[in-house]
């Protein structure tokens, strides 16, 4: 039993140790690596005199996530 977890710690270290190459770290020129691409916030509105305010508490679908 304890060869059996050995080698199961074993293979998890050596699997652990290949996932990682730290290849995006020696190159300056990456800076994008597990990030989503750049968009807009976009928030339906009931009228245009609302879109003019430029206030996004006006939408009826607008929800404060701050606990307030």
């Amino acid at each position: 039993m304890k060869k059996f977890v050995f080698c199961l710690a074993a293979l998890a270290w050596m699997s652990a140790a290949n996932a990682q190459t730290g290849e995006e770290w020696d190159n300056p020129s990456i800076s994008h690596v597990n990030r989503e691409k750049a968009h807009t916030g976009a928030l339906p509105m009931t009228s245009e005199t609302d879109v003019v305010k430029n206030d996004l508490t006006l939408s009826p679908y607008y929800q404060s996530l701050d606990g307030i």
